[in-house]
Parts: structure tokens; sequence; C-alpha cells
């Protein structure tokens, strides 16, 4: 899965997972009703999930950015390393990342304002925690390196740019 086909199956798994894994946030409500009743085991099996999903999403990104190293490496003959920011500190750098940018900052925003009311005591404040956790992680991927490999084939430089 060293092709840009495989990277970007690979892409697109993380994003299922990380947003399956935000989606556990809107769970939670009903976990915590059915482990008053029943003894906890549905907080516990919600809590599994959640980590399942978390670990087993990043660990595909990991993955994929590897097999983004090595395929360069492979390509070029020699490591390429631009003096790209992570994903995590670019914004607006592709049309889906703008998109996911500007939930982010939405989201965060709701967040902050639904923490500071009577929100924060309904089940609104768990569905705008899960946008928020998805938004930030699709902030991530589409601003990163991984998606823009996938998106963009790279070229050789030539000396002129170096």
């Amino acid at each position: 899965m060293r092709t840009i086909q495989g990277i970007r199956k690979r892409f697109w798994l993380a994003a299922a997972l990380l947003t399956a894994m935000s989606a556990t946030f809107l769970f939670m409500p009903l976990a915590s009703a059915i482990s008053a009743q029943t003894g906890g085991w549905s907080v516990r099996v919600l809590g599994a999930v959640f980590w399942l999903l978390a670990i087993t999403g990043y660990g595909t990104v990991i993955r994929a950015n590897a097999s983004r190293k090595h395929y360069l490496q492979k390509r070029f003959g020699r490591d390429i390393q631009k003096k790209l920011r992570p994903g995590a500190f670019c914004f607006f750098s592709n049309k889906l990342a703008e998109i996911a940018d500007i939930m982010l900052i939405l989201f965060a925003i709701a967040f902050a304002a639904a923490s500071a009311t009577w929100l924060s005591r309904t089940y609104y404040i768990f569905v705008i925690l899960s946008l928020f956790i998805w938004a930030a992680n699709m902030h991530c991927l589409f601003n990163g390196r991984i998606y823009r490999i996938t998106k963009f084939e790279p070229k050789e430089r030539t000396s002129d740019e170096k």
C-alpha cells in the first residue's frame, strides 16, 4: 500500500475511523442512563469503542504518513523534506481544508458559548462537542501532508527551486 492509491485508501479509512470516534460522544447520555440501571457496563463498552476507534484511526494516520515518506523516497531517490508546518498549524490550504477550518472555528465558538450557558446541561452540548472534535480531526487531516500528496501529485524540484 505504498502507492498513491494505497495512501489515499489509508487516508480515507483514517477519516472514517475518526468520524466514528467523534460520533461516540453522541451516545454518552444514553450509555450513562443505561449504566445507572445495569451497573456500568454500557459506559465501559462505549469507552472501549471510543479508544479502539481513536487508536486505530490515529494509527492509520501514522501508517499513511510512513507510506507517504516511503513513496517519496522511492520515487525521488532521496528524502524530500519540505519546510511545511504540520496540518494542525496550517489553515485554508485547499478547498476541503477551508470547509473544515470554518467548521472548526464555528464549532469552537458554539462549544464555548454552550458551555457557559444552560445548554451545558442538555443533550446539545454532546452534539456540539462531537462536531467540534470531528472538525478538529478533519482540520488536521485536510491541511496535512498526507492529503496533499493524495490530491496533488508531487513533482521533482529543479535546481532553480532548491
